[in-house]
């Protein structure tokens, strides 16, 4: 023998039950429900700025789809699809709606 010894091959580890690879892990956004539950998080939590004292003036004249854009945006960051940057507008848009404006209580 020439010193080196030939070591046998052995197949590449299978995962039982998942084939070749374990199932990736879930995203945050399938984790917390998708969509559907994604869009609770910014109604619920509008609903009581809109109710606070202090908060209240910093949303005043907020249009109505507001909660829902914000939903489509915090979907895609969390993993989810990528809704808000293919939308209408999409990042642009986002950013030049504020450009300029000072909350309600600064006027």
């Amino acid at each position: 023998m020439s010193g080196h010894e030939v070591l046998p091959r052995h197949p590449a580890p299978r995962f039982k039950g998942f084939g070749a690879c374990p199932p990736a892990p879930p995203t945050v956004y399938e984790w917390a429900g998708g969509q559907p539950a994604i869009e609770r998080r910014p109604e619920a939590f509008y609903v009581h700025v809109l109710r606070d004292e202090l908060l209240a003036p910093l949303s005043a004249g907020m249009p109505a789809e507001h909660a829902h854009h914000v939903a489509v945006w915090l979907g895609e960051v969390l993993g989810g699809p990528a809704a808000y940057t293919e939308g209408p507008g999409g990042y642009p848009h986002g950013a030049a709606v504020g450009v300029g404006k000072a909350p309600a209580y600064a006027g």
